[in-house]
Parts: structure tokens; sequence; C-alpha cells
């Protein structure tokens, strides 16, 4: 079972619409929330760029119930390790994909502002 929330925000933060995971972005990081009454495993952030530029990711193992997670803009690298700059990519919308410990996927995507 996939699950996908998008969500709209206001010109400095973006934050997806409730959900079971809820992502907030603001100039310096990115938060993830767990919603969704369990723990959450596999956590994966993706800032994709306009166009067909590289995606910069960063992971994190486990999250449980009710927590928070913040990845910092300086630790989202490439596939290749390339580093995320706001200067010299501009972001499309950010993505997280997780999965609950009862093998539930969570996809959810929300646009950069």
């Amino acid at each position: 079972m996939t699950l996908t929330a998008t969500g709209c925000g206001g010109s400095s933060e973006n934050t997806s619409l409730g959900g079971p995971i809820e992502i907030e972005v603001s100039q310096l990081f990115i938060t993830v929330t767990n919603k969704s009454g369990m723990a959450i495993t596999d956590i994966k952030l993706e800032v994709i760029p306009v166009g067909a530029q590289t995606r910069f990711g960063a992971s994190h193992y486990r999250l449980e119930n009710a927590n928070k997670k913040d990845f910092s803009l300086g630790e989202l690298r490439g596939s290749d390790g390339t580093p995320f700059n706001l200067r010299v990519h501009k972001p499309d919308r950010v993505r997280v994909t997780a999965t609950d410990i009862d093998s539930t996927a969570y996809d959810i995507e929300i646009p950069w502002s």
C-alpha cells in the first residue's frame, strides 16, 4: 500500500497537510515528523531539482511515533557525492519515503516554495 500526500505552503515555509508523515521546509532544515501511530524505518528524503539534474538525498534508519528528524540542507548529497547548494540547484519538490513496522509503504511529496 502506498500513501501519497501533497501540500501547499507559504512563501517562506512549506508543510505537508497532515497525514502519517509531515514534511516542513525551512531556510536551513527539512523536518520530517512521524505521525503514523507506529515507528517508521528506512526513511529516505530527496530534494528533486527542476529539470533532469541530480536528486539530492539523505536517509535515517528509524523514527519513532511523534518524533521529528531535522535534515540539514548541508547534509544532502547527490548519488555521486555532490553536496546540495541552493545557489547552484533550484529545488522543485521534496519527497520522503518510509516503511512502518507493519510493512506499509509511505511516499509523500510536497512542492518546494
